[in-house]
């Protein structure tokens, strides 16, 4: 049974369930963690990717914040991870090589 306090979130797939078993070209995976975390104002927070690839994934997991923070409430216990994946573009797919 998972912790109704984490929640993780999808942006973007691969385009079907074979592709998405296929190893990623490029992965960045960073994670934060704090015992408190309190805003004295709404944070303005951009998420987004942009890239060559063809085929993303961005998966974000937070435990005990919300996506809209409330100005001035302490969040304890607070984790955040983010990870990225992308399978490049290949030549003679649509893509020129540089050079």
């Amino acid at each position: 049974m998972s912790d109704p306090r984490e929640r993780s979130e999808i942006f973007a797939r691969a385009t079907s369930d074979a592709e998405a078993d296929l190893s990623p070209d490029v992965a960045i995976e960073a994670s934060a963690a704090a015992d408190e975390v309190r805003h004295l104002e709404e944070p303005r927070v951009r998420l987004g990717t942009t890239g060559a690839g063809t085929e993303r994934h961005d998966h974000l997991t937070r435990k005990n914040i919300p996506d809209r923070v409330e100005p001035g409430r302490t969040y304890r216990d607070v984790r955040i991870s983010r990870k990225l994946a992308a399978r490049l573009d290949t030549p003679g797919k649509g893509r020129t090589p540089p050079g």
